[in-house]
């Protein structure tokens, strides 16, 4: 019988929202027998530079901030081991780009099953995403999950598949 989910993709921007996804994908990992890979997406930084044949964009270098990014990850880690009964493998990445199409590019290059994205509540109640859950699932046909910061997977409000 072949598992239902293998690789559980988590965008993370080291985020309540994106620890509560977290949470969430370690539950499934653990009744699934699943790996989680957290994904960090650093944005494009564009400058324009005037030229004879009109203007141009130029890519900035990245803004060097991996060490912090490799400590949160390692944070992050630290605490899944933390919550989880069972040791689950887990790899981190951080790719250049936009968050979605960040996101689309990497499921296809690792043959990600399931995303789960974590909601960020505001003060007015309103939700906000990392990424678009329907562009996600229609670009890389894997099920995405936003999970609410109530934590409860009996109240998830969005579950787009494919």
């Amino acid at each position: 019988m072949q598992k239902l989910f293998n690789k559980i993709l988590i965008p993370v921007d080291f985020s309540t929202g994106s620890r509560v996804a977290v949470e969430k994908a370690v539950e499934i990992a653990q009744r699934y027998h699943c790996s989680i890979h957290l994904l960090h997406v650093h944005p494009h930084a564009f400058i324009v530079m005037p030229a004879a044949n009109g203007d141009y964009r130029v890519l900035n270098e990245m803004i060097d901030n991996k060490k912090e990014i490799n400590l949160q990850f390692e944070k992050m880690c630290r605490y899944m081991d933390g919550i989880s009964r069972v040791k689950i493998f887990t790899e981190c990445s951080i790719v250049n780009g936009t968050w979605n199409y960040g996101i689309v590019d990497f499921i296809a290059a690792n043959d990600i099953d399931l995303v789960l994205i974590g909601e960020q509540a505001t003060i007015f109640g309103k939700k906000e995403l990392l990424a678009n859950p329907d562009f996600i699932a229609e670009k890389a046909n894997v099920p995405v999950i936003t999970v609410p910061p109530n934590r409860h997977l009996n109240k998830l409000s969005c579950i787009v598949i494919p």
